[in-house]
C-alpha cells in the first residue's frame, strides 16, 4: 500500500471513532507482527 493510501485508511478509522488502530507487517523471520499507530500520526 502506497503511503498516500495508508493516510488515508488511517484517517478515515480515526473519523469513524476507531482509537487504537494497528499497522500489521510480515518480519524478517516470516511471521505476523504489529504495531499500533500513534494518535499523532500523519
Amino acid at each position: 500500500m502506497e503511503k498516500s493510501e495508508e493516510n488515508l485508511v488511517i484517517s478515515l478509522a480515526r473519523q469513524a471513532g476507531i482509537k487504537k488502530i494497528y499497522k500489521s507487517i510480515i518480519n524478517k523471520d516470516n511471521l505476523l507482527d504489529g504495531y499500533l499507530i500513534p494518535e499523532s500520526y500523519n
